[in-house]
């Protein structure tokens, strides 16, 4: 167990809240504000939800082990539960932030925070593979990148901790100049710009003003580091007063600090180049990650790795990079059967915005011009405001171009997806739901099978359907 470790009597006192106890010696170490997640010694912090309040799992995060819970109402919590180890506030996602900006502040290591409209997770965890080679540290767990997520996340690192990567979501203006404020990162990286919940803003240049909030949490000396061949991110920039950080930048078309050549994409099989660091020799990078568009998240890795430890070596970057694997249903690649010789699934299925699908289907049709057999199975790109039919068709018609085997389109808008291919002779059809799409994706013939769309569509549920149905059953398993 790690993280945040206080006494009860110090957390009434830094959160003004009232103890049962006084002078309690009860402490806790971590926090949590799911109560799944209590693994013994814990601060449950009972949060008010859309539907239902953290203090009905009270009784349940003691039961796991909590060793205190944060409160709103003394009252509202079933008397079987013992008084002296709960502390009550006005508001407990409040206090949870005011305990996170104490402990950030006191525990006083260097922090990175990473945003973007995409490859925010891929380059945080490409920064962990990185740093790991030199010493341990904390990043964010999943995509804890929001309001509760991100104090969740400073509470999580311990005084063993020698570095912590934060990430950084939004849906909407403010937000990242929120939880910059409560990071504090020494350095800050702002991954790319595309179209995503684009229903709360009406341009990309919008879009990129409210990533560049993270400039305004950096810790004085700091660094922001942008992606050099982003045009409206730098564009962006350029408009703003210059801070008390320095600015570097990645990329493979300008004089940046970090410099990418020689990409070279062998489709799902991984990628390698060259990389320039910092003015320093080139090196080589193998990596068994997908795409050319990794390079540059691994580029921005590297490079924010290197300025948050200068330190790290070309070895350590090199063997971190080389070691990283994509995260869970994140261009998560599955065999579907016991051989190498298997049907793979391209399982991409965490999230999508049309930018982060123009690179899947890049990838998909590298594959195609390889001779594989390819089948697609899209589900909507979501908080994409008025124009989402516009959007799903012009990611039809690059599903067109490409001539998969067949494209499976689940959602709302499935049949955006299909309308600019019934004049091709690519097999397309629609679905409500993932489940449903089952029984014809079995049915169908492929080397590779790509599976990407937002979250809520749910295609992580297909993912695990053809996975079991691809497992041979019997006593000799």
């Amino acid at each position: 167990m790690s993280g945040i470790d206080i006494s009860q009597g110090k957390l009434a006192e830094l959160l003004g809240g009232r103890a049962e106890s006084e002078g309690s010696t009860i402490s806790c170490r971590g926090t949590a504000f799911d109560s799944r997640d209590i693994s013994g010694g814990e601060l449950f912090v009972a949060l008010s939800g859309e539907e239902t309040h953290g203090h009905s799992f009270v009784p349940s995060a003691f039961e796991r082990g909590a060793a205190l819970a944060l409160v709103e109402d003394v009252n509202a919590i079933p008397q079987e539960v013992p008084r002296e180890r709960l502390i009550e506030v006005p508001d407990t996602l409040e206090s949870y932030w005011k305990l996170a900006s104490w402990w950030r502040e006191k525990n006083a290591l260097p922090v990175a925070a990473v945003t973007g409209s995409v490859g925010k997770t891929t380059v945080k965890e490409m920064m962990g593979a990185i740093l790991r080679q030199h010493s341990s540290g904390k990043t964010s767990e999943k995509s804890h990148n929001n309001h509760v997520g991100v104090p969740y996340s400073i509470c999580r690192v311990g005084m063993e901790d020698n570095w912590s990567v934060l990430e950084l979501g939004m849906n909407h203006p403010g937000e990242i100049r929120e939880l910059t404020g409560l990071a504090s990162p020494d350095v800050a990286v702002v991954t790319k710009i595309g179209l995503a919940h684009k229903a709360a803003f009406n341009s990309l240049n919008e879009i990129a003003q409210a990533k560049l909030e993270i400039r305004e949490g950096i810790t004085e000396g700091g660094l922001l580091i942008i992606n050099g061949d982003d045009e409206i991110l730098c564009q962006e920039l350029s408009k703003l007063e210059s801070g008390s950080h320095k600015t570097l930048r990645f990329g493979a078309s300008g004089d940046y600090q970090a410099i990418l050549e020689d990409v070279k994409a062998e489709g799902i099989d991984g990628i390698s180049f060259k990389l320039t660091l910092l003015g320093e020799q080139p090196f080589d990078i193998i990596m068994k990650v997908p795409g050319a568009h990794s390079a540059y998240n691994a580029a921005a890795a590297a490079l924010a790795a290197k300025s948050l430890l200068p330190e790290l070596s070309v070895e350590h970057i090199r063997q971190g990079l080389s070691s990283f694997r994509m995260p869970h249903l994140r261009l998560e690649i599955v065999y579907l059967g016991l051989s190498e010789e298997a049907p793979r699934l391209v399982n991409d299925a965490y999230n999508a915005n049309p930018s982060s699908m123009r690179a899947l289907l890049e990838l998909a049709k590298g594959e195609v011009e390889r001779g594989s057999r390819v089948g697609l199975v899209l589900g909507d790109m979501l908080e994409l405001g008025e124009e989402s039919h516009k959007y799903h068709e012009e990611i039809g018609e690059l599903v067109a171009k490409i001539e998969p085997e067949f494209l499976y389109a689940i959602g709302e808008f499935a049949e955006s997806y299909r309308k600019p291919l019934r004049e091709s002779n690519v097999t397309h059809a629609a679905f409500t739901s993932a489940q449903d799409a089952f029984k014809e994706v079995e049915a169908q013939s492929f080397d590779i099978l790509f599976l990407k769309g937002s979250r809520r569509v749910g295609l992580e549920k297909l993912a695990d359907m053809l996975i079991e149905a691809s497992m041979p059953v019997g006593d000799d398993v």
